[in-house]
């Protein structure tokens, strides 16, 4: 498995095409927010969660139940998270 870190939408938009797995996004990011890129990720079936100080109640009705770990976050939460994601990704 692979990891990608990128700094801009325009960037994680290109890796939707990439075959990623599951991807944490931060809700604002410095080109913007990623919302769109979020339900791109949903059509295409690849699991996500926000990570992010955003308020959760501003998110857009169709990405509200998308899972959300809060800033600051516990490093368990977030192992965690992924470990779920990746045990179904290859279930």
């Amino acid at each position: 498995m692979n990891t990608t870190v990128v700094s801009s939408i325009e960037s994680a938009m290109l890796q939707v095409n990439n075959g990623i797995t599951f991807a944490f996004l931060d809700i604002d990011v410095r080109d913007g927010k990623t919302y769109a890129l979020a339900e791109r990720l949903n059509d295409r079936n690849i699991p996500f969660a926000f990570v992010s100080g955003s308020d959760r109640a501003r998110l857009p009705a169709v990405l509200r139940d998308t899972p959300f770990i809060t800033k600051p976050y516990v490093v368990v939460t977030v192992t965690k998270m992924l470990k779920e994601n990746i045990a179904a990704a290859f279930a």
